[in-house]
C-alpha cells in the first residue's frame, strides 16, 4: 500500500482552510475531509483545538452550514411535494389512458418519513447553534430560574 506524501505545515494550513471553507456549505467535517483528500478529520480538530482564530472560522462556519441546511430543507420539501404530486400514465383493462400517483401509499409515506427525518434532524441542529434565530421561546426572559417546590407533608401513604 502506497503511503501518503506527507505535507507541509503550509500545506495543512491551506487544507485546514479548504475544509473549513466546505463545512460552511453544509457539509460536515467527515464529509469536508474526504472531499479535500488531504488530511483526517483529527488532524483537522487538532490543528483547530490549537488555534482560536481557527476555532472561530469553524463556529462561523458551523453556523453558515445550519443556514445553508435550512435552505437545504425547503428544497427537501419542495421535492418531497413535486415528488407526491407526480403521475404516471397507465392503462386500464379496457384500453383507457389514465393519470395514476407514481408512488402508492406505502411508498409515498416512507418518502413523507424520510423527508421530516431530515428536516427535523436540521431543525435541531439550528435550534442548538443559533437559538436566537431558531431557538424555541420559552418566556422566561433572560437570566431567569424557574425553582420547584414539592410538599412532601400530604404524600399518600399506603394503607
Amino acid at each position: 500500500m502506497a503511503r501518503k506524501k506527507q505535507l507541509s505545515q503550509k500545506q495543512v494550513l491551506e487544507a485546514v482552510d479548504a475544509i473549513i471553507d466546505l463545512i460552511a456549505t453544509g457539509l460536515s467535517a467527515r464529509a469536508a475531509c474526504k472531499a479535500n483528500g488531504r488530511i483526517s478529520r483529527q488532524t483537522l480538530f487538532a490543528h483547530i483545538s490549537k488555534d482560536e482564530a481557527l476555532q472561530e472560522r469553524y463556529i462561523a462556519a458551523k453556523k453558515s452550514s445550519i443556514l445553508a441546511l435550512i435552505d437545504a430543507n425547503e428544497d427537501a420539501l419542495d421535492d418531497l411535494d413535486a415528488d407526491l404530486r407526480e403521475r404516471t400514465k397507465e392503462r386500464t383493462p379496457e384500453g383507457m389512458e389514465i393519470e395514476v400517483p407514481k408512488y402508492d401509499g406505502k411508498v409515498a409515506m416512507a418518502l413523507v418519513s424520510a423527508t421530516k427525518l431530515r428536516v427535523d434532524e436540521r431543525r435541531f441542529q439550528a435550534m442548538k447553534l443559533l437559538p436566537k434565530l431558531y431557538g424555541v421561546a420559552t418566556g422566561l426572559p433572560p437570566g431567569a430560574t424557574v425553582s420547584y417546590r414539592v410538599d412532601l407533608t400530604e404524600a399518600p401513604t399506603d394503607e
